[in-house]
């Protein structure tokens, strides 16, 4: 191996020989980045004979390796894994083999970037993306056994198809071409932090998120929106399915998509497409019971509109109070809401260190504000030492604190 100094850049050279006499050369250019700490790198490989190949690594990483080891404040894989002190590739949230991530789909990451955080200090790699190249990520390194967390760049890449994402080799090989050069351009960033934020700043520093798409016209989305609600499969007749997923969302009614359908009818230039919004929305409302006026509905986000707009209110307060008694019954005497796995089904939350989160109670609590001020019992929202306290009269009495 050789090394010299040319025009700011530090240059390697390596070259050796094969078992079957192929002379393989090996570059490396090393140049300080243009922000904080950046180094930017750039490894070229070459090989004078055509070669099957496996494995080829671009570049590795050992962070930890003789120093802080296999522990870390954060780890992160964009796109797959964002890490406290806790090991990649787990089953914390996907069981089974896609829980594999040390060697990912390439179209699994939102960016290329990997970084591990530890002890006010973060190291983080990115690199420029091509299909011939795969991440490398497991933290702890138990791939390698190097103590520490390894961090890389692998040839041949990975494609969903060609390896199994927690392999080092592929199922195939990659034909490399007597005298092709493969060359990963590729930047190592460090600095301060107690997160792997500002590994996150400094690539967005480096490599400025795109431009954001154009945005349609108003009569464009309305178009668009109008031929979705109208002519897809997410309405079948007079029902509506909430998502199209290999027959997982049956249709059934839906005021929502009728609300809306009527608001394009509103927006459209085009009076034809506005007299069918306007049909569909009849038929749709048609499938639905008094009662139900309100709480039927295929969308995330819901709102008490669709009896101001169709009528029946009393029916719809009505049911609005008896879903709100309801959903008392769901908060402990803590007032939190825990998870309980239906019998005989999976049990989301095995993996995790408890049966409740913030999100889970946060959900009850906001759809028991929406259905109490639509209800026709008794409740009151009064203010105690800096706190909004909601009263909700009945047996139980309830107080929520918010």
């Amino acid at each position: 191996m050789s090394s010299r100094k040319e025009r700011g850049s530090l240059l390697f050279e390596f070259q050796c020989v094969d078992a079957d006499g192929a002379k393989w050369s090996i570059n490396q250019r090393f140049t300080p980045g243009g922000i904080g700490s950046a180094l930017d790198i750039r490894n070229e490989i070459i090989c004078d004979q055509e070669r099957s190949v496996a494995f080829i690594p671009m570049f590795m990483l050992f962070a930890g390796a003789g120093s802080f080891g296999p522990v870390k404040g954060q780890g992160l894989l964009a796109g797959l894994e964002y890490l406290e002190n806790e090991p990649s590739s787990s089953e914390a949230d996907i069981i089974g083999p896609a829980s594999k991530r040390q060697a990912p789909d390439n179209l699994k990451l939102t960016f290329p970037l990997m970084a591990i955080q530890n002890d006010g200090r973060f190291l983080a790699l990115t690199w420029q993306m091509r299909p011939q190249f795969c991440a490398l990520f497991d933290s702890p390194d138990r791939l390698f056994g190097s103590g520490g967390h390894v961090m890389g760049v692998l040839y041949p890449g990975s494609d969903g198809e060609n390896r199994r994402e927690g392999s080092l080799l592929p199922l195939v090989t990659e034909t490399l071409g007597a005298g092709q050069s493969v060359v990963l351009q590729a930047t190592l960033i460090g600095g301060l932090g107690d997160s792997v934020v500002p590994a996150i700043r400094q690539y967005v520093a480096l490599r400025p998120l795109p431009d954001l798409p154009a945005t349609l016209s108003v009569q464009q989305y309305v178009s668009s929106a109008a031929g979705g609600w109208l002519d897809s499969k997410i309405r079948e007749g007079n029902l509506v399915r909430h998502a199209i997923a290999e027959g997982n969302f049956a249709p059934g009614p839906a005021a929502d998509a009728a609300v809306w359908m009527d608001w394009l009818a509103s927006r459209t230039q085009q009076p034809d497409l506005a007299a069918r919004l306007r049909e569909t929305a009849t038929n749709v409302i048609a499938t639905i019971r008094a009662a139900d006026i309100d709480a039927s509905g295929v969308g995330h986000v819901r709102y008490p509109v669709a009896s101001l707009i169709y009528g029946h209110v009393p029916e719809a307060a009505a049911r609005a109070e008896e879903n709100a008694r309801a959903l008392l019954g769901r908060f402990d005497s803590d007032m939190s809401v825990n998870y309980h796995p239906k019998p005989g089904g999976p049990d989301y939350a095995k993996t995790h260190s408890s049966n409740e989160a913030n999100g889970f109670t946060s959900r009850a609590e906001q759809d028991l504000l929406g259905k109490s001020t639509e209800c026709a019992g008794p409740h009151e929202f009064q203010e105690k030492e800096g706190r909004l306290i909601l009263k909700v009269e009945g047996n139980p009495r309830v107080e929520l604190a918010l």
